[in-house]
């Protein structure tokens, strides 16, 4: 690995796939191959031997099928195709899969919940031994459907949302994780997991500050060796920072800097580091030097390179709002000597921020001076106590309901899962066939209190 191809050396990709464990190796190597076409020819040949050294028959099976999908890599030269092995290991995992369906089937004739969610669980640990990602999500999506104890529903959650990272299908992440995630568990790996692959969720929709936050809470250093299946240490520092540094404002930024965990990952990137502490001091052309240059260390890192354009942005507000803050008028000349910034792109990039409601102020762009208005700070908090105010009688109110419904002996029969509704929708649409989702049957009811008869048998038998 010790020769350039293309400008980029072998080994830089090996040390940065190295840092993670398992099938996520080839979903990062993909994503290189079609981000990074030109230099295909390192990418896809490293991700076949990968899949080949692992066992990943089907994703060695997508990954040969690749150049005939896309001519553009029909160039690229692979290592020979192995095709006693492929056939020998797709029949093994025929074989294995069979058998659980089997049991699955099983289970499901004997209406057997746990049974049957385990049985899937398991059915999508032989899709994911043998590389094959939908049939695993598949898989892992039926037996979240049959989780009831907040210890299944977060492992069996963990694994969809795995999964779905693999995929590059954030949907389920964002759209069923959020009242999951914060479940009290005793799967402390399982909730770390999910914890990792909802903050990445969070950050592939824009919402930095809840994903830094989210991260916050994981404990990395604990769960390492099964956290790199989805995060190395590098990329988790990355996002915790930079998303911190979108957002957060000087002391809670601190304390992400003196997380004892957080700290520990930011030992390898001593450019983070440098962009915090000099962000906290207040050395802002430091900072945004420092940012042109950030997308150079994390250049192989595709998911987080898609971001940086919005994070990094995000952050040049924060920068310029944290300067103007003390002043209530700004010279801009001053202000692009401090930001060591054009003059004439600084004035745009004002009126643009000002435009969006990020500042309140009028330019003179005559004598090239900035007015700022300052915010009525008792008003904000007025309007927030207000706010709070009716939040709480809603709460309140809705507490009373309850007690009164409980005292009265009424129950309310719940309407039908949303999230049974999602998970069904995603698998007709996107994974395409029936896969025996069951509705509830009413199986008893209890005797109502205007019936006095000593039968609950209709008449006519």
């Amino acid at each position: 690995y010790q020769r350039r191809v293309h400008g980029i050396m072998d080994s830089e990709i090996v040390r940065y796939i190295n840092g993670y464990k398992g099938p996520v190796v080839i979903s990062k190597l993909k994503q290189l191959i079609m981000k990074d076409t030109p230099n295909s020819n390192i990418y896809l040949p490293l991700a076949c031997q990968y899949a080949r050294t692992n066992g990943y028959v089907g994703l060695y099976e997508e990954l040969y099928a690749m150049p005939k999908k896309f001519t553009i890599l029909a160039i690229v030269q692979l290592p020979p195709y192995e095709e006693s092995w492929s056939k020998s290991e797709q029949a093994k995992y025929r074989q294995e899969a069979q058998k659980k369906d089997n049991e699955v089937v099983k289970a499901i004739t004997n209406q057997m919940r746990d049974v049957t969610r385990v049985s899937l669980m398991e059915a999508g640990d032989i899709d994911m031994k043998y590389g094959y990602l939908s049939d695993a999500y598949k898989h892992y999506a039926r037996a979240f459907e049959y989780a009831r104890e907040n210890n299944d529903l977060i492992t069996a959650a963990a694994s969809v949302s795995f999964t779905s990272i693999l995929m590059e299908n954030y949907s389920f992440i964002y759209r069923y994780c959020e009242n999951i995630v914060h479940l009290p568990s005793t799967a402390e790996k399982a909730s770390a997991m999910l914890g990792v692959a909802y903050a990445l969720g969070l950050l592939a929709n824009d919402r930095f500050a809840e994903a830094a936050n989210t991260l916050l809470e994981v404990n990395y250093s604990k769960y390492e060796s099964d956290l790199r299946k989805i995060i190395t240490p590098q990329d988790f520092a990355t996002y915790v920072s930079m998303c911190a540094l979108t957002s957060f404002s000087r002391a809670p930024l601190k304390q992400v800097e003196e997380n004892q965990i957080v700290h520990g990952c930011l030992e390898t990137i001593p450019e983070i580091t440098n962009i915090i502490n000099c962000f906290l001091a207040s050395k802002y052309k430091e900072v945004l030097a420092m940012l042109s240059l950030e997308r150079q260390f994390n250049k192989f890192n595709i998911f987080y390179a898609l971001k940086s354009h919005e994070v990094i942005k995000q952050i040049h507000h924060k920068v310029i709002i944290q300067y103007c803050l003390p002043y209530k008028s700004v010279d801009l000349r001053i202000m692009s000597t401090a930001l060591g910034t054009d003059m004439k792109n600084l004035e745009e990039y004002l009126v643009q921020m000002s435009a969006i409601g990020l500042i309140k102020a009028k330019i003179d762009s005559h004598n090239k001076v900035m007015y700022l208005k300052k915010e009525d700070l008792k008003a904000k908090c007025f309007k927030t106590m207000l706010e709070n105010g009716k939040k709480f009688i809603q709460q309140a109110n809705e507490a009373m309901l309850r007690m009164k419904l409980s005292k009265a002996q009424m129950f309310l029969e719940a309407p039908e899962s949303e999230m049974k509704k999602g998970v069904e929708a995603m698998m007709r649409e996107g994974m395409g066939g029936d896969y025996g989702m069951f509705e509830r049957c009413l199986l008893y009811t209890s005797p109502s209190p205007r019936d006095q008869r000593g039968s609950r048998m209709p008449s006519s038998a």
